[in-house]
């Protein structure tokens, strides 16, 4: 009678813990749902700001010809911090240790590089060690700097 009981009760913990990993999964599911959706719309109002940016320089522009350049105020441009940005782009790297890539290539995967110099964004994390580059200043590759 013994020998049936813990086959019974091997069967109940089975059935739970086959229980367990499908709320796991299920909560997993649901949590990764808003993720990508929020994800999805900052994409796209990064995409949109760079595209508001030309729209302002174009509404300066007319506005330095109507009203004559004395009208326009030059602004000082803001420093940007790309510190979140090129946190994302050392992640994104050394997720893919081993493999170079060009500044076109950041620039495919990361649209807020377009129309920055990726050098310049990428300097503080080369010189932290953190990103290793290649080759010449005009053909300058990017990889994830080896574990230590």
């Amino acid at each position: 009678m013994k020998a049936k009981g813990t086959v019974v009760e091997k069967s109940y913990a089975a059935a739970a813990l086959e229980e367990i990993a499908a709320i796991e999964a299920e909560a997993e599911r649901k949590k990764a749902a808003p993720l990508v959706t929020l994800q999805a719309a900052r994409e796209k109002i990064l995409a949109r700001q760079h595209e508001l940016q030309i729209q302002l320089s174009q509404i300066d522009a007319a506005i330095a010809t109507i009203a004559g350049p004395s009208a326009m105020v030059p602004s000082r441009r803001k420093r940007e911090d790309l510190s979140d940005l090129r946190a994302r782009i050392v992640r994104w790297m050394q997720a893919r240790a081993g493999e170079t890539f060009a500044a076109p290539d950041l620039v495919a995967h990361f649209p807020e590089l377009a129309g920055r110099s990726v050098a310049t964004v990428l300097k503080l994390a080369v010189k932290a060690g953190a990103i290793t580059t290649a080759g010449d200043r005009r053909r300058l590759r990017y990889s994830a700097a080896k574990a230590r």
